[in-house]
């Protein structure tokens, strides 16, 4: 596909009435599907863009702090099991992880594939040196979807906007070098929530990425799944989870590199692997990012997602309360800051 076809394509909508606007449900899935790779994993829509995209994402951050052979066998495998939906970032790893998507993956697999990428920047000129870069980086003339990256408070969001952020990212969907565009939230509910009732007249943005997991959606007053995710859905944008382990948080780990002593894990102590991140698909998101440290993680990660079934409304508040009050626990959400 052409560059002036995915101009067009920016302008397909879909009606609000193809949208998931009820909650106790997730996205619907599209089964057996294949392209010229293989048998694709199912997939959900992408808002009103007219895309769907593969539920499992992989994630660039793990991929760039990989020695090469390494980073190639993960990007390959991920393709043979059907993923088609990637996840990238201007810093992951000082542009490796970007520099390892243009070798193994946009140079062959271009148009296969649906290739995220973000730019962190607070100022107009270095969103758009960061944008070119990555393009470069990953060696291809177009991004599927930029987002907005981490935007980390209110006063940040104002800043941005006021910095012309906005306009230098729509400027770049307008000359048909980024396809689709979003937001990542990874740290304030309140930070997400003020994006999203900035942009609530301009249809201009798809979706938001925020963290999503069992432990945030028992949290009481700062949860991005139960204050966040339903006005994504109501305002007919698309929802992706990250940080579905809590950024290591919930197996015992943190994002510092600190340990919980044992009997305050959630994984296993509380819930399994596959509790978890079943809640996490039965959310109405459209796909789940995964960052994987080895193969043997990814191939575990993509066979949760082969085994989905959609939890039941029971089910899911049975988990929730298996790990309610386990939010005061600091190392859990880590990364998590207060809403306001």
């Amino acid at each position: 596909m052409k560059r002036r076809d995915f101009i067009k394509s920016t302008a397909v909508a879909l009606s609000a009435s193809t949208l998931l606007n009820n909650l106790t449900l997730a996205a619907p899935i599209a089964t057996g599907k294949s392209d010229r790779l293989g048998p694709l994993l199912p997939m959900r829509p992408l808002g009103k863009t007219g895309e769907k995209l593969t539920l499992f994402c992989l994630g660039g951050a793990h991929v760039g702090r990989m020695e090469e052979a390494a980073a190639q066998r993960q990007i390959e495998y991920a393709l043979e099991q059907g993923v088609r939906f990637f996840d990238n970032a201007y810093i992951y790893s000082r542009g490796r992880a970007e520099e390892y998507y243009g070798k193994f993956l946009c140079s062959k697999y271009r148009e296969d594939v649906y290739v995220m990428t973000k730019a962190n920047a607070n100022t107009a000129e270095e969103v758009e040196n960061q944008v070119n870069t990555s393009l470069e980086r990953m060696k291809t003339d177009y991004i599927d979807l930029l987002y907005v990256h981490m935007i980390a408070s209110i006063e940040d969001v104002d800043t941005r906007v006021g910095n012309g952020c906005l306009d230098m990212v729509r400027k770049f969907q307008e000359e048909g070098k980024v396809r689709h565009l979003g937001v990542s939230c990874h740290t304030n509910v309140g930070a997400a929530l003020h994006f999203l009732d900035l942009i609530k007249e301009d249809d201009f943005i798809c979706c938001l990425q925020s963290p999503i997991n069992a432990v945030d959606a028992a949290t009481p007053g700062n949860s991005f799944t139960r204050m966040v995710l339903p006005e994504v859905v109501k305002r007919g944008h698309s929802h992706i989870a990250m940080k579905t382990l809590g950024g290591g948080g919930l197996v015992g780990g943190s994002m510092s590199g600190n340990r919980k002593p044992p009997g305050l894990i959630t994984i296993p102590d509380r819930i399994s692997l596959e509790e978890n991140f079943h809640f996490v698909l039965s959310q109405p998101i459209t796909s789940w990012v995964s960052g994987t440290d080895s193969l043997e993680q990814l191939k575990q990660n993509i066979g949760f997602a082969r085994s989905f079934s959609h939890l039941t409304e029971g089910d899911k508040k049975a988990i929730v309360q298996k790990v309610a009050g386990l939010h005061t626990d600091k190392l859990v959400e880590s990364y998590k800051t207060e809403t306001a």
